[in-house]
Order: C-alpha cells, then sequence, then structure tokens
C-alpha cells in the first residue's frame, strides 16, 4: 500500500506520459489536470506543482498526507483538482504509484542536486537542452535554467526573463533584466574577472540610460566611466566621468548630430566647449547686402563682438529694417556703400568695393557666408583704421548698436545678475523691443554672442536661445537659471522710437502654386507631388495660405510648423537658386519651400554648411524627404493619414465614389510605395498628385493626376490602369 510521505513527493521526477495510463479514464482526469501545457507529458515542473498542492493538505503536520486528508482538501479545493466527482484521494494515490513505477528518470549521476539549506536542484537534459529546475526547502520552484549551445536563459518560477548567460571560450556576457524583460545590467568577464560592466535604467524624465563603469582587478568601480541617454532610441547626451566619479564631459546630440560638447574640470564648467558647434567654413556668400542676414562664420579677425550684434539685430523686424536703413547696393559695380550713422564726429559713409568683397572671401580672414554681414567688417575696420584700430582688437556690442543705430543706441551694459535677470524678464515679456549680446569666458577669452529669443521647454522652465559668430546656424538653448550663473556681461539697445511702428509689409498668398517643373538634377519628385497634391483642395489652399507670404520687396517668409521662428527667403536668394538649376523651375513659391526645407534639415542635422543655394548642394533638402507625412510634418506639424489603395479594393472605391459625388478637402497624393521605408540615399517611391475624380463615358473612373516633371500637364487614368500603377493612395 502506498502511503504518501513529504520525501515520497519530493522524489517525484522524470517525464510521464498519457499512453502510460492504459486508458484509464480516472487516471487520465488526473493526468489533464497536471499536464497544465497539453503535451501529453508531465515533465519535472508540472509533477512538482502538484505535488507543492497536495504537501498542503498536511494539516496535522506530521509530514503524511492520508486519504482522508487529502480528500478534505480536494473537496475544499475545486479550482486545482477539479470535481469531486472526477477525482479522488485514491485515484490520486494510484496515479502517483503508476508515475513513480514508470516516469523516465535522467540517468546522470547528478539528476539531483541537494544544498545545505534543505534547497535543490533538478537537472534534465533532452535533445541536446538541459534544463536545471531550482526549488527551495519547500519544495517550491525557485528558478529554471535552460542550456541551449553557449546561451544559458534563466526565468523566474512564473517564466519572468530574469537573465541570460553567454558564454564565448574564455569570455561570459551575463545580462539581467527587469520585470519587463527590458536589459537592467550586462557583465563581461574574461578569465573569471569582470572587465566591463553596464547597467541600464529609466531617468525621471522618461529617456532610457546607460553607465559603463570601469573595471580593476575583476571589481566594478562605484562610478561610472560614461553614460548613455536615449530618447526614442536615439542618442540625446553622452556623460563621461573621472575615476573620482566627477563629470568631465557632456556631449548633446540632435539626429545623430555633435550639438555642443562640455568641458568640465573637478566637476565644475571649464567651458572648453560649452559653445562649440560645427563651426564649418560656409561656402556659400549669401544674398546681395539686405536686412536678411543669411547664416555666417567668424573667420580669423577676432570680431565676435561685431558679428553677434549684427545677429542679435537681424533677430528682430525693427533691427533687419535698421540694418537696411545703412546699406547701398550698386547693382552695376557690385559696391556696397555703408553708413555708419554713430561714427565719432557723426555719420560716415565707407564704400566695400567687389574687388574687396572678394579678396576677403579668399584670404577667409573676415567671417564666410552672408554678404552683409562681410561689408560690415570690412566698413567697421576701415572706420577703426582712422584710429590706429582694427576690429580685431576686440569690442562689445554696445559699439556696434551705436554705430548702426547712431545716437537712437541707448545702450545699457550691465553684469549684476539681477539685472541680467530683469532685463532678460523684459525680453521675454515684449521680445520685438530689445535687441541683446551676451558674453561669456570661454577657453579662448572673452567671447560675444547673439541672443535670438526665449522659449519653454517640455519642462515647464524657460530656456535662452542664442548664436555663436562661429556659426550662426547652429542655436544654442541654456536654461534661464544655468545662464544667469554662467554669462559674464549683457549689451542690450531698445527699439529706438522712429522704428515702434514697423512692419515687414506682408502681402498675404492666396494659396494657389502655378504649374512647375521638378529640375532633372535633383530627385524630389516625392515631396514636390505632395507640394503640388496642395493646390488641388480648398483646405490645401488654406494650409498654403497660412504658410506662405511676401513683403513688397519680393522676400518670401515661410513659416514652418517645425521652426519657432518664420524663414525669409529673399528675392536674390530665389534667383540665384533659379540659376544653380538644383531647384525647381516655375514658381518662386515652390522654390522658396525648397530652400526653406533645405534651411530646417540642415539647422535639424547641423551640417555646419550652409547649403542654400549654391552649384552642389548636400542631401539635405526636399531631396531627402523619404515620406510624404515627414514633410506634412515640417510644414504644417500633420503626419498621419487615411490610406487607401490595392490593398482594400472596396474601401477605395468608396472612397473614389465620395470623391466625385461630393468632392472633398482631402490633400492625395497617389504612390508606388516599394521603396517607402528607405533612407535619404535610398530610392524614393514613384509618385503622383491627385487633382480630381471623373467619370468617363462607360461610367468608369478617371483619376486625374500630375506628376511633378511637369505639373501643369495633366495625366488620366482609368481605375485599373491607375492601381497597377500606384497601388497606394495617402489621403490627408
Amino acid at each position: 500500500m502506498l502511503k504518501i510521505t513529504k520525501e515520497f513527493l519530493q522524489d517525484l521526477v522524470g517525464l510521464f506520459k498519457e499512453e502510460d495510463l492504459k486508458k484509464n479514464s480516472k487516471m487520465q482526469n488526473i493526468f489533464n489536470i497536471i499536464d497544465k501545457d497539453g503535451n501529453n507529458t508531465i515533465d519535472i515542473e508540472e509533477i512538482t506543482v502538484f505535488a507543492n498542492n497536495i504537501l498542503k493538505a498536511d494539516t496535522n503536520n506530521d509530514s503524511k498526507i492520508s486519504k482522508k486528508e487529502l480528500n478534505k482538501y480536494m473537496d475544499a479545493h475545486p479550482e486545482i483538482f477539479g470535481h469531486p466527482d472526477e477525482l479522488s484521494a485514491r485515484n490520486v494515490f494510484k496515479f502517483l504509484k503508476a508515475f513513480n513505477k514508470h516516469a523516465e528518470n535522467n540517468a546522470e549521476t547528478d539528476f539531483r542536486t541537494d544544498n545545505p539549506d534543505g534547497s535543490y536542484s533538478i537537472n534534465l537534459e533532452k535533445e541536446g537542452v538541459r534544463k536545471k529546475i531550482n526549488y527551495d526547502k519547500n519544495n517550491a520552484i525557485t528558478s529554471v535554467e535552460e542550456t541551449k549551445g553557449n546561451v544559458t536563459t534563466v526565468k523566474d518560477k512564473d517564466g519572468n526573463l530574469i537573465k541570460t548567460i553567454e558564454k564565448q571560450g574564455v569570455n561570459i556576457i551575463t545580462t539581467e533584466y527587469n520585470k519587463d524583460s527590458t536589459p537592467k545590467s550586462k557583465k563581461y568577464e574574461a578569465y573569471g574577472q569582470i572587465n566591463a560592466y553596464e547597467e541600464y535604467c529609466w531617468t525621471a524624465d522618461g529617456k532610457y540610460q546607460t553607465d559603463i563603469y570601469r573595471c580593476m582587478d575583476g571589481k566594478v568601480s562605484q562610478y561610472p566611466v560614461y553614460t548613455g541617454i536615449k530618447e526614442n532610441a536615439t542618442l540625446v547626451m553622452e556623460v563621461e566621468y573621472d575615476d573620482d566619479g566627477d563629470v568631465t564631459a557632456v556631449t548633446h546630440y540632435s539626429y545623430g548630430a555633435i550639438q555642443k560638447k562640455e568641458i568640465y574640470a573637478k566637476g565644475k564648467m571649464s567651458y572648453d566647449a560649452d559653445f562649440k558647434y560645427n563651426n564649418g567654413y560656409y561656402n556659400n556668400y549669401g544674398s546681395n547686402p539686405d536686412s536678411i542676414i543669411d547664416p555666417s562664420g567668424q573667420g580669423q579677425v577676432g570680431d565676435c563682438w561685431l558679428l553677434a550684434g549684427i545677429n542679435s539685430l537681424s533677430y528682430t523686424k525693427w533691427g533687419r529694417q535698421a540694418i537696411k536703413d545703412c546699406l547701398k547696393f550698386d547693382e552695376k559695380t557690385g559696391d556696397i556703400t555703408v553708413t555708419l550713422k554713430g561714427a565719432y564726429g557723426g555719420k560716415k559713409e565707407f564704400v566695400v568695393t567687389k574687388h574687396e568683397l572678394d579678396n576677403a572671401r579668399k584670404n577667409k580672414s573676415y567671417s564666410s557666408g552672408d554678404s552683409t554681414v562681410l561689408a560690415f567688417e570690412i566698413a567697421i575696420d576701415k572706420y577703426r583704421k582712422q584710429f590706429n584700430e582694427k576690429i580685431d582688437d576686440g569690442g562689445f556690442g554696445e559699439e556696434l548698436y551705436r554705430l548702426i543705430l547712431g545716437k537712437e543706441a541707448n545702450t545699457i551694459r550691465i553684469s549684476n545678475k539681477n539685472q541680467i535677470e530683469n532685463i532678460i524678464d523684459k525680453a521675454m515679456a515684449d521680445p520685438e523691443k530689445y535687441v541683446i549680446s551676451l558674453a561669456f569666458v570661454i577657453k579662448e577669452g572673452l567671447h560675444a554672442f547673439a541672443f535670438k529669443r526665449i522659449e519653454q521647454g517640455t519642462d515647464g522652465k524657460n530656456y535662452i536661445v542664442f548664436t555663436n559668430p562661429w556659426d550662426s546656424n547652429a542655436e544654442i538653448r541654456m536654461e534661464k537659471s544655468e545662464l544667469i550663473q554662467k554669462i559674464y556681461d549683457v549689451e542690450y539697445v531698445q527699439r529706438p522710437d522712429r522704428y515702434d511702428n514697423i512692419t515687414v509689409g506682408e502681402i498675404e498668398s492666396d494659396g494657389q502654386i502655378g504649374g512647375f517643373k521638378m529640375s532633372n538634377k535633383n530627385d524630389k519628385s516625392l515631396a514636390l507631388s505632395a507640394i503640388a497634391s496642395l493646390t488641388y483642395s480648398n483646405r490645401g489652399k488654406e494650409l498654403m495660405k497660412d504658410l506662405i507670404s511676401r513683403d513688397s520687396e519680393g522676400n518670401i517668409t515661410v513659416k514652418l510648423q517645425a521652426m519657432s521662428e518664420p524663414i525669409v527667403i529673399s528675392k536674390y536668394d530665389i534667383e540665384t537658386a533659379k540659376e544653380s538649376g538644383y531647384y525647381s523651375i516655375g514658381d518662386d513659391d515652390v522654390i522658396a519651400l525648397e530652400l526653406a526645407v533645405e534651411r530646417y534639415q540642415n539647422r535639424q542635422f547641423n551640417t555646419g554648411i550652409n547649403t542654400y543655394p549654391q552649384t552642389n548642394p548636400r542631401n539635405f533638402g526636399m531631396e531627402s524627404i523619404t515620406s510624404v507625412g515627414e514633410l506634412f510634418r515640417i510644414l504644417f506639424g500633420f503626419s498621419s493619414c487615411r490610406i487607401y489603395g490595392a490593398s482594400n479594393e472596396q474601401a477605395t472605391m468608396q472612397f473614389l465614389q465620395e470623391l466625385y459625388e461630393k468632392g472633398s478637402d482631402y490633400i492625395i497624393v497617389a504612390q508606388n510605395p516599394n521603396n517607402v521605408s528607405c533612407v535619404a540615399s535610398c530610392p524614393k517611391p514613384d509618385s503622383c498628385a491627385v487633382k480630381r475624380i471623373e467619370k468617363n463615358a462607360a461610367g468608369e473612373f478617371v483619376i486625374v493626376v500630375t506628376r511633378p516633371e511637369d505639373t501643369s500637364v495633366e495625366i488620366k487614368y482609368t481605375y485599373d490602369d491607375f492601381i497597377k500603377l500606384y497601388p497606394q493612395l495617402l489621403a490627408f
């Protein structure tokens, strides 16, 4: 007669198959209760769970279970053992006897390993897979280890991943996991010693962080050597540490490009690289001198005070007008007359010849990029030489403001932290009233920057946005309180009364784009198809009205939703773009959109090169757009769409019927999306703009489209022909 004891239940190991029950229905009921995964085989994990439930029936704690005890416990727990009519203690006793007799035990001598604390492990191997099941002293499973090849996976009793151990010769990589299966840490060992260690976690603001620690003699340092922080799988920051755990460097990234690298000494900012961006030389000379200041890069001359002052003026409407009031361009000779209203002894004019401009660009002493900036540099250098001085001798923004504005430049220079905060608060309240130059102490000495704007971050804090004359195309953002602590002084000027009512003379767009053709030098078909589609619906035209405006001089302002401030495309930029042959032919608004998107892309990817317009632009403009949604997100701030096409014929036909009968404000682009997931270097999807839906004499749908090669030409397709060429419709 079988007696159930604690020791007997602990010895139940092996594999037991349903065929060993010889079709006994009572026994099969028990088998099915235990066989949780339904594979007609009871393994060690399943029999252990069942045995642990039986042990709970030992109510008098004598380490023995009688039929009476078991029947009583089973009646009380039908959720575990099923209905009493289907199962009894007698059946269970018979089943366990059969299991003990027929179970296939592992032949290895280390089948069971006992530990001093009463816990133990069961070792199994089948078809090359080794399995180790670990139990506590109460026979409850604590973890399961499974080894396939060189990788061991460890899971807890509920099947949650705990860690993986990968062996590569003498090297062992151990990865531990959180409850949600994300990596928690990673340890690299060789010859029994730890040589690298990583920890992973989520930061308070929802970014994913990796800390890497140095290891000496197999011991992990308490301080990380490096921290990488990612947002949406994209690296946004790297932090480097010394042996004492003090920060030595912080590198900021945007879209994979370095935005700023801060150098620290003994945990404190030393300013070595705090404000250095990708300051490349601007090969493009910008527009003819005007109030629209294109990006520039400081040359070998130490005139940051001058460049920062001009840049800061250009960030306000009245400042741009003040710059314009000082310039006169001779279209015949290419010479520029610069008027310095605040010169000592009264207003003075200096002629900067085309020859002087060309020479300055060649020797790279002065700035690269914008012609207006360069003209002011040469003119002010001539002015200073009258007093045996040079612009390289240094200066402050207040001098630049006085020279341009004249007596109306009531410039104030302050270094008191409270006063600096006060003027920044005033600029926040009235952004158009104040023009500000900022000065910081960096490795090279005292250096001037141009205040651009104040914006609120997602964390609710106020951030100061400013630019460095080394590369005015790159914006620097610094939290307000941090800036107040680091700044040396500021020079600011208030808007003179005569500029109080200055306007840019904007002329509202009608939202209509004329016919245009894509240049054969660049493939912008996807983006230009999307642009063409905008003018084929009332909604698209309204969006265009908000996007584009002109002033009385032919300059075009583009208000991209992806940019915090408008982008002004000068008339000269448009003409230069036409001459280059890299931009579309026809409507100026389309060229302006191409140039604006190019400027946005260059700022996002921070190439450090002014690529608009020039004879060999980088692939960072509309040609880099890989989806219509990406373009519309940049232009309008939305990207989601309804998708129709060959994959759902019924829905597509209903959609076309709706367009035919009722008309629609949908913006529709059709494409063959074979390459829709490609990166910028891959071929783009073939695409066209859907203009309208007609029906032919046979009552069939006719889709009227235009292609970017020439949007003035309408192409008509029957539904069958159309869906073969363009199996996907994107309706925004």
